[in-house]
C-alpha cells in the first residue's frame, strides 16, 4: 500500500482533481528493470513491426484526441487549443519518424580510414531508459 501520493493541481484554477501514488524506492527499481527489458525487446523487432507500432499509437491518439487534450488542459492550465496542437504535433512527429525510419535505422557503411582492407559500419541502436525530469 502506498505511503505518498502526488496531488493533481490544474495550476489555472488552483483545483485538485486526482492523484498518482509515489513509488517507493525499490518500485522505482523495479520499473526501471522492466523497461529495460522492454527497450532489449522493441530494439530488436523489424522497423516494419515498429513502425507498425507506431502507427498504432497515431490511432489511438487521434482517436482519444479529446480526453487527451481535456487532460492536458486540466494538468497545464492550458488552453484547449494549446492542448490539441501539442496532441496533433505529437501525432505529425510519428509520421515523420514513420516515413524515415527505415532508413534512419539502417545500417551504413563508413570509411574504415587507414585500414584499406576493412570494413567499417554504424548501425543505431536503442538507447534504451532515458530519465527525464520535467513538469
Amino acid at each position: 500500500m502506498p505511503t505518498a501520493y502526488l496531488p493533481f493541481i490544474n495550476p489555472a484554477t488552483g483545483e485538485r482533481f486526482g492523484q498518482v501514488a509515489v513509488a517507493s524506492p525499490a518500485e522505482a527499481r523495479a520499473a526501471v528493470c522492466d523497461l529495460r527489458q522492454a527497450a532489449l525487446d522493441w530494439g530488436q523487432k523489424p522497423v516494419a513491426e515498429r513502425i507498425h507500432a507506431l502507427r498504432q499509437l497515431q490511432e489511438v491518439l487521434i482517436d482519444a484526441r479529446d480526453e487527451i487534450s481535456a487532460t492536458i488542459t486540466q494538468d497545464t492550465g492550458k488552453p484547449r487549443q494549446d492542448a490539441l496542437i501539442e496532441v496533433f504535433v505529437t501525432v505529425d512527429m510519428l509520421t515523420d519518424t514513420c516515413r524515415h525510419a527505415a532508413r534512419w535505422l539502417r545500417r551504413q557503411r563508413v570509411s574504415s580510414g587507414l585500414y584499406l582492407f576493412k570494413q567499417a559500419y554504424v548501425e543505431p541502436r536503442p538507447y534504451g531508459v532515458v530519465a527525464i525530469n520535467a513538469p
